[in-house]
């Protein structure tokens, strides 16, 4: 869900349970928008993290720190000499806005008691954190500083006066009145679902639907004609709606993809896989810890990316020209024929002709042919010029049928390396593919060198529910390992049909047949393998699977390439759902 009002009053609500009371022991600035409280308390020790990034601005508590750069930051510095040894005396949502408001109660050196505040402003790319004096209500200092020329709205810079953003004339869904609510109704001739948005403070989008929902109205019904019966239901629904208890859930797809989170389990995301959890403070970090991950892996492999992309778009483009020119060359007999036709009838072919009709002898039907003549050339040298056309297709056509394999080989080869990228969840995982691709000559220069008979990153390990481990390869360089070094010659081998992805092993340690193994395990194994793929978004994922001792390393000598035979094909849905071990 959107970081809106309502979510930041669940959070303010459980601050103040958690941390009031707490004394600053030591300020971090390990980003250039975000911050890091180390807060001691008599019971426990914890931090908590501020940031004001434009993509996800939010304050929480978080179990660990970050690396923190070796000079802190101005700003780091001036918090450390306001708010070190502070104590938390409250915390507030000022009319259930995206703003927490954090109070503090210090000394300066002198031993004079000082009560400042934190004011943190969560609006997306406008988010601040800033500094003020209570007594006076003067900015000491701000992470972002916003001058007159920059916004005309509202300054933000030392010892000016602190003035909350604009109001945005919307009510408090903690004090509105069935009276007033029904007059916002009445009044709008706008669908309910954006009448509510641009009333009711501090609700997102899904925060709406989620309302309707409960109190059985249709979101696009036009505001105006709702029954009165009606809105007495919304309005009582509001009140269960936001006093409810907390039943924090991360939701994400039935592939594993994360998607949202909410304060409590939402029906609105009934299509979506619900993770409870205990804690809304674990939740949000959770939720963003991930989140986080799965950008910087994003960001970092994002070069990587396109280098690929670009290798095969340009190799599905020479597959084409490959075709074009196979067609030409599978025509080459016609140019024989051409040619002989000619030297048959050279005595009746006029010289510097254009065309010449004639029966073609060759064909049991007898038929007439029209064939082809440059005005250049005599008829004698029409003809040589045709023989050697039909020899040099000749000669092509073997040439052309190798590039062809060679390329179709080299495509699924990149889908291949894709598919590890697209899948990864580790930096280490990206690094190993990156060197891999410095080793085949797709990056130019190899930075580092790595031993290419072992992984250094770590492959998944998975249990099936009949107690069968399973291996999955996270790169080529993790499926080569598992499947020429680690896996023996009873192993199960699976593999995601004619796409890119993981090799997945499943350990027969009982040398079992097949048709001894349980079919919920070879399932569980056959998901994995096309989830761990470019299909892993699809549905109905064909799997081949066969004894390791049927693979062999592709002739070509690529990472992670090898033909196999005397296998099966499962038709499967990708799902990760199985147990994973260390």
């Amino acid at each position: 869900m959107a970081y809106d009002g309502l979510l930041i009053h669940y959070l303010t609500n459980d601050l103040n349970k958690k941390i009031v009371g707490s004394r600053v022991d030591k300020i971090h600035m390990p980003e250039k928008d975000e911050l890091i409280f180390s807060l001691r308390a008599p019971q426990n020790n914890t931090k908590l993290l501020i940031s004001c990034t434009s993509n996800y601005p939010r304050i929480h508590l978080v179990k660990e720190g970050k690396t923190n750069p070796s000079a802190p930051p101005m700003f780091c510095m001036l918090l450390r000499k306001h708010l070190n040894g502070a104590k938390i005396e409250s915390i507030n949502q000022p009319y259930n806005e995206r703003i927490v408001i954090i109070n503090f109660d210090s000394k300066t050196e002198l031993g004079v008691q000082k009560k400042e505040m934190l004011i943190v402003e969560i609006m997306g790319k406008h988010s601040n954190i800033i500094l003020v004096d209570k007594s006076t209500n003067e900015i000491i200092d701000s992470l972002k500083r916003v001058t007159s020329q920059m916004s005309s709205v509202r300054t933000i810079l030392p010892n000016i006066e602190y003035i909350l953003p604009p109001n945005q004339t919307k009510i408090s869904p903690f004090i509105i009145k069935e009276s007033e609510l029904k007059n916002i109704v009445k009044n709008s001739t706008e669908p309910i679902n954006k009448t509510l948005i641009g009333s009711i403070q501090g609700f997102s989008k899904v925060s709406i639907y989620e309302w309707l929902k409960i109190a059985a109205i249709n979101p696009s019904t036009i505001s105006n004609s709702i029954k009165d019966i009606e809105i007495e239901r919304l309005f009582l629904t509001l009140s269960n709606f936001i006093n409810r208890d907390i039943e924090p859930c991360i939701y994400t797809s039935k592939n594993g993809l994360l998607h949202d989170f909410s304060p409590f389990k939402y029906s609105y995301y009934n299509d979506l896989v619900c993770t409870p959890y205990t804690s809304i403070q674990e939740i949000v970090s959770d939720f963003y810890r991930i989140k986080d991950r799965d950008d910087r892996l994003k960001s970092y492999s994002n070069d990587l990316t396109k280098l690929l992309s670009t290798h095969i778009k340009r190799n599905k483009n020479k597959i084409k020209k490959l075709n074009s020119e196979l067609k030409q060359a599978e025509d080459k007999d016609k140019y024989k024929i051409y040619g002989d036709l000619i030297l048959s009838y050279l005595h009746q072919m006029p010289n510097r002709a254009t065309e010449f009709e004639c029966i073609n002898f060759y064909d049991e039907n007898a038929t007439k042919i029209l064939i082809p003549l440059s005005i250049k050339f005599g008829p004698l040298e029409n003809a040589q010029r045709y023989f050697k056309k039909y020899n040099k297709l000749k000669n092509a056509l073997s040439l052309i049928e190798t590039q062809l394999e060679l390329t179709q080989n080299e495509i699924k080869y990149l889908e291949n390396i894709l598919s590890h990228i697209q899948t990864s969840t580790e930096v280490e995982v990206i690094d190993e593919i990156r060197n891999e691709l410095f080793e085949q000559g797709y990056l130019k220069k190899r930075k580092n060198k790595r031993n290419r008979n072992q992984p250094k990153s770590k492959h998944l390990s998975f249990i099936s529910s009949d107690g069968y481990k399973i291996l999955v390869g996270r790169n080529n360089l993790q499926n080569d390992y598992l499947t020429m070094k680690l896996a023996k010659k009873n192993d199960i081998w699976f593999h995601v049909k004619n796409h890119g992805g993981s090799h997945v092993i499943l350990l027969n340690d009982e040398i079992k047949e097949l048709d001894q193994i349980p079919d919920r395990t070879i399932e569980e194994a056959a998901s994995l393998a096309a989830f761990y793929s470019q299909e892993q978004k699809s549905s109905k994922v064909s799997v081949d699977y066969t004894f390791k001792k049927n693979i062999k390393k592709h002739p070509n000598g690529k990472p992670g390439m090898v033909t196999f035979e005397g296998y099966f094909t499962l038709v499967i849905d990708p799902d990760n759902s199985v147990k994973q071990i260390d």
